[in-house]
């Protein structure tokens, strides 16, 4: 495809994508420096004429035109220069910023498995990943699973008083908060508060990539268990 594979004439081999765009706000950063690159082209332009209108004023005839030429040539190769290192940069973003949107795309619509396996190979060659801070919140001690055990429904008998007719009062009565509240009261009931950590604290890529690994069939299991 075009964003993986250096089709420019650049006169350099492939170009691999800028991972400080692979992110968010790519396409915004990209913009934004592809602002700033304009500026500095046309404030070096501006120099130019500066300097040929210098040297016109300072030198006259033959030693005018012989300026006027080495500056023509300087001026052209450094633009020329410029302008392929800015080309180089874009394809670079851009592919990047090709690279987060397919991720989020194939997040979308692969499996958990296929999607492990199409990005292992690509994070584990990736230095210094055990550095990056992410959200964790550690599971306390008494997990769903306890919870669900001690609950109070051992009996059909137990179940039937506490049944409620209206909706809203038996979700009340049996998740011990409204429908809404659920999210929350169950995120403080089996989470600890959440902290920003270090990757490598909790599992590290290999730890986050074995989770993931499969997961659709954990969270089945999971949703048997609480049926």
């Amino acid at each position: 495809m075009i964003f993986d594979n250096n089709t420019t004439a650049l006169g350099a081999g492939v170009i691999p994508m800028d991972e400080a765009y692979n992110c968010p706000y790519g396409t915004a950063l990209a913009l934004v420096e592809g602002a700033r690159s304009e500026l500095a082209m046309f404030e070096a332009m501006l120099g130019i004429d500066a300097r040929e209108m210098r040297i016109r004023s300072e030198y006259t005839g033959v030693m005018a035109e012989g300026e006027l030429t080495t500056l023509s040539e300087a001026a052209v190769g450094g633009i020329w220069k410029k302008i392929k290192e800015i080309f180089a940069k874009l394809v670079a973003k851009v592919k990047a910023i090709f690279h987060n949107f397919m991720s989020k795309i194939n997040g979308l619509v692969m499996k958990d498995k296929d999607l492990v396996t199409k990005y292992e190979k690509e994070l584990m060659r990736k230095t210094n990943l055990g550095n990056l801070e992410v959200k964790w919140a550690k599971v306390k001690k008494s997990p769903l699973g306890e919870t669900l055990k001690t609950a109070e429904f051992s009996s059909l008998d137990t179940f039937a008083g506490r049944w409620k007719e209206e909706a809203s009062a038996r979700v009340e009565e049996f998740l011990g908060c409204e429908a809404g509240e659920f999210d929350q009261k169950f995120h403080e009931d089996h989470f600890e508060d959440e902290d920003t950590v270090k990757l490598s604290t909790v599992g590290g890529i290999r730890g986050v990539i074995g989770y993931l690994n499969d997961f659709s069939k954990k969270s089945s299991d999971m949703n048997k268990a609480i049926n």
